[in-house]
């Protein structure tokens, strides 16, 4: 490896010989000028000198002994776009496919002396749709999942320069939300504790509305029971889940899509006629969804599968519904959208600093909806019990030095960024066994 970065270093030298004012250009398509002063060196080229015959080629690179280096092209002077999205993160591993850059190598990187090097390698590599970059290296990526990338620590920067990346939002509890740029809860989570209907996902094309109601388990904190999705993106199709009772578990749950009611058996699965929507209810296993999908309802990591509702949505949006005795916690994936989007989930800008209940406050998307924009207006209405609360909310301050030394015990394993929500739900629901599923 190290003798392809010295060829490079060769090569790119020749070359920045052959065209001062433009080190990436063709020596054949060298655009520095004669007058003015060069505007990318800062010096002119001087005269540029007349040939007494017919002009000759300029003279090649020195060959090399090393393949690999001698045939990576340096970038052409045509403007190539920048980055739609940049992430400080380090996608690797499953969190991304490889994709050899210029078509060598086996996807384990190649020499770049800057980012913008970078960019230009990937967009001229055909199926590349991002790149990582750090210590003068470049990896082309593609199918990119920000729910399996780590933090960069500064190191590295994933830049995504053609088609979105996938991401994952997780509501769960009373309920806690993990949004798109926070999935793993490394910086914490947003509570929502008052009942009523939310924006999970609100944009242009996409509206997702999660209906947070008030449960046995739960009777002054809120918990989510519903969720609903329309939208350009989905064909103005609507998908209706909720809890309607009087039964407890998946027999209390019900679907409708386009008002008509689905999946009314268990287990079951149900295809619309044009395949926009593919669903089912049966047993499956949250683990498989993401490593919090059990948080609060769904026992131990490792316990098996549980009644959930499984829906796969053109294009790219995937809702997983674990289904407790009258509360679920959900699992989106989706495609980050090409327009503006917000809500609970987040903004999907690749900052968490902004994905706080202060901050959708501030954006106006922190209070419930207005009875008149809400997407469940076709559903049936909730049970009275659980749209008023009953008892004081409760608070870390409310909870009994007892109860706190179990909480405290029962959630020391979790995240530094979780831990304090784990320790809420077992004051609020006074039990150790809340803290024992939330930290499974």
């Amino acid at each position: 490896r190290r003798a392809a970065v010295a060829a490079f270093v060769v090569g790119l030298a020749a070359l920045t010989a052959a065209c001062p004012c433009c080190p990436n250009c063709m020596p054949s398509a060298c655009p520095c000028p004669v007058q003015p002063a060069c505007p990318t060196c800062g010096t002119p080229p001087g005269p540029e000198p007349q040939p007494e015959s017919e002009p000759q080629p300029p003279t090649p690179p020195a060959p090399t002994t090393t393949s690999q280096a001698a045939v990576l092209p340096i970038t052409s002077t045509k403007a190539k776009p920048g980055p739609i999205l940049q992430c400080g993160l380090n996608c690797y591993g499953d969190a991304a496919a490889p994709v050899p850059l210029l078509q060598h190598g086996d996807g384990n990187g190649i020499p770049a002396e800057s980012a913008e090097a970078c960019r230009e390698f990937c967009l001229d590599t055909e199926g590349c749709e991002a790149i990582v970059f750090g210590q003068s290296t470049c990896y082309g990526k593609k199918d990119l999942d920000t729910k399996r990338c780590q933090p960069s620590n500064g190191i590295f920067m994933t830049e995504i320069l053609t088609r979105m990346p996938l991401g994952t939002c997780v509501i769960m509890g009373d309920p806690h939300v993990l949004t798109f740029d926070n999935p793993q809860g490394h910086a914490g989570d947003i509570t929502q504790l008052t009942a009523g209907d939310y924006h999970l996902v609100v944009s242009d094309e996409l509206q997702i509305q999660g209906r947070f109601a008030y449960s046995e388990r739960f009777p002054a904190e809120a918990s989510m029971i519903g969720f609903a999705v329309t939208g350009d993106l989905v064909a103005n199709n609507k998908l209706v889940v909720e809890y309607t009772g009087p039964s407890k578990g998946h027999a209390g749950f019900k679907a409708w899509w386009n008002d008509k009611q689905i999946l009314t058996s268990f287990p079951g699965s149900y295809s619309s006629d044009d395949h926009f929507l593919i669903a089912k209810l049966d047993n499956i296993d949250p683990d498989e969804m993401h490593e919090k999908a059990r948080h609060t309802i769904g026992g131990e990591v490792g316990s098996g599968a549980l009644p959930s509702y499984l829906f796969q949505i053109m294009p790219d949006i995937r809702i997983y519904c674990l289904l407790g005795d009258d509360t679920m916690n959900a699992v989106i994936a989706m495609r980050r959208l090409q327009v503006a989007m917000d809500g609970y989930c987040g903004n999907f800008n690749c900052l968490t600093e902004d994905d706080t209940l202060e901050a959708l406050e501030k954006r106006g998307l922190a209070s419930p909806i207005d009875r008149a924009k809400s997407l469940f207006s076709s559903a049936p209405p909730l049970p009275r019990e659980m749209r008023q609360k009953r008892g004081h909310t409760a608070s870390i301050k409310d909870c009994s030095p007892q109860v706190m030394k179990e909480a405290e015990e029962s959630c020391k394993h979790m995240e530094v960024g979780m831990r304090g929500g784990c320790i809420f739900d077992v004051c609020a629901s006074g039990s150790e066994r809340v803290g024992a599923e939330d930290a499974a």
